[in-house]
Formats: C-alpha cells, structure tokens, sequence
C-alpha cells in the first residue's frame, strides 16, 4: 500500500513540473534540470516529517525536560514491539498532539500548553492511545499527504513574499495568496485523497479531559474557510498555517472505552 500510494504521489506531484522541464530546456540542459528535480523531490518526500516540524516550529525535547512522558512511551513501545519515537513541542492556537512517520522513524508533536496540564495519569492513557494510533497506517499517511501540501504552501508564500517581495500584510499579498491557494485546493485535494481519513481506536476513560480539552480548542477550519481568513487585517502565513494543519484530527477521533 504504501508503494503505492508514494507512487502516486509521485506521478501527480512531477506531471506539471516535467511538462515545464521539457518545454523549457533542451539537451543536456534539460537533463540536468530533471535530475536536479528529481534529486529534490526524493529527498523532500523522504524527509517530509522534517518539512512538517520545521513550518510547527516544532522543537525537540529530552528526557530531562518531562520524565514521566518518556517513561511511558519507553514502557508502551517495549511492550509493543515499536520504535520510541523522537518527541517534539510546538506553539499553536489549539492544544493538538500529531504523530508524523517516514523512513521507518515516528515522532510526537505535542502543544506546549497541552504537554504542560497532563498529569500522570493522562500521560500513560495519553501514550497507549499514541502507540497504538501509530501501529496504523494513519500517521504514515497522513505525513506523507499533509507534507506536500503544507511544502507547497510555504512555496507559495515563498513566491510572493521573498521572491517577488511582497509586504505580507499588503493588500496585493493577500489577494494573490487567497487566488493561488484557490486554484491549488485540486491539486491539495488529490495529495490529501489517501490522508484525511483517520481510524476511530477506543482509549482509555482518564483521556477524557485532554479529548475535551483539544475538542474546546479544536480550529474546526475548513479550507474555504483557511482561504477567505487571508483577506484578515494582519495575517501570518507561519500561523495559518499551522492553524490548517491542526485542523487534521488525532486524539479527536478517539473512543472513549464504555465502562459496565
């Protein structure tokens, strides 16, 4: 499945750029170019996570700095037969949690605020739920998908702002992002097309709190909705986006254990 879907990803994230390549360069020129492209687009889908990490502003953290979070996936991942995974805090609007995988590797992203209220209990029902969210196909893909879309993204914003230099809170800015990212929502929709499902795993009952948590800050953003917010008075791409992607559920989707 996953040959498949990287496959994919592939044929419809090069179809336009090979067409340009060829129309464009000739000779050994073009060969070149094609193989630099290449080059980029395998490393960039290889190290995707990274891509993801760097536009959260997400930052590693060690064991020293949360105790009883390592813990947990030490013994959770040992008794699972998995990877411990690299844990990561960022700053956003909502207090999400994100699991992203690629090259064999998974990593945890938590919300400052949210990592700052889990107590031990939570952090254990916190930590089974993760480990076995993870043993699905769902993190892989979702990073994979959500990947190309948000590297797109900030090529957008790239074009505009550093290239052309457009002030970003100008209103020309604003009106070019808000088009650019309309006539993109096709190709963003294909790339997503194997990522926006996510399973629905019972949890335990102590991760109550944190779901409601995450449910009371939950963006509910859709992408209209995403696009339309540009036209606001002052506006951050880094913040919008990160405000598209936390509108991706993980826990949110968890089942509560039924309790007789």
């Amino acid at each position: 499945m996953k040959l498949l879907i990287s496959l994919y990803h592939f044929i419809l994230t090069n179809i336009f750029p090979v067409i340009f390549i060829f129309l464009v360069f000739d000779g050994t020129v073009r060969g070149v170019v094609f193989c630099v492209w290449f080059l980029f687009w395998t490393l960039s889908y290889l190290y995707i996570d990274k891509i993801i990490l760097f536009f959260l502003g997400a930052i590693e953290i060690i064991e020293n700095d949360f105790q009883e979070l390592f813990q947990q996936f030490k013994s959770e991942t040992y008794k699972r037969f998995e990877k411990q995974p690299k844990i990561y805090l960022y700053s956003g609007k909502a207090q999400k949690c994100f699991i992203f995988e690629s090259r064999g590797e998974w990593s945890i992203v938590l919300d400052r605020k949210l990592a700052a209220e889990l107590d031990a209990v939570s952090t254990k029902a916190l930590v089974e739920y993760l480990v076995t969210y993870k043993k699905t196909s769902a993190p892989w893909r979702i990073t994979k998908s959500l990947g190309i879309v948000v590297l797109t993204m900030g090529a957008i914003y790239s074009f505009w702002s550093k290239i052309l230099l457009l002030d970003t809170n100008s209103k020309v800015f604003k009106v070019v992002s808000l088009f650019s990212l309309a006539l993109f929502r096709p190709f963003f929709d294909a790339a997503l097309a194997f990522g926006r499902s996510a399973p629905k795993l019972e949890c335990d009952n102590s991760l109550a709190p944190v779901i409601h948590r995450i449910k009371d800050f939950d963006p509910d953003l859709n992408y209209g909705q995403f696009i339309f917010d540009h036209l606001q008075e002052n506006i951050n791409p880094k913040s919008m986006m990160i405000s598209y992607m936390e509108s991706f559920p993980v826990i949110e989707n968890a089942v509560l254990k039924r309790s007789f």
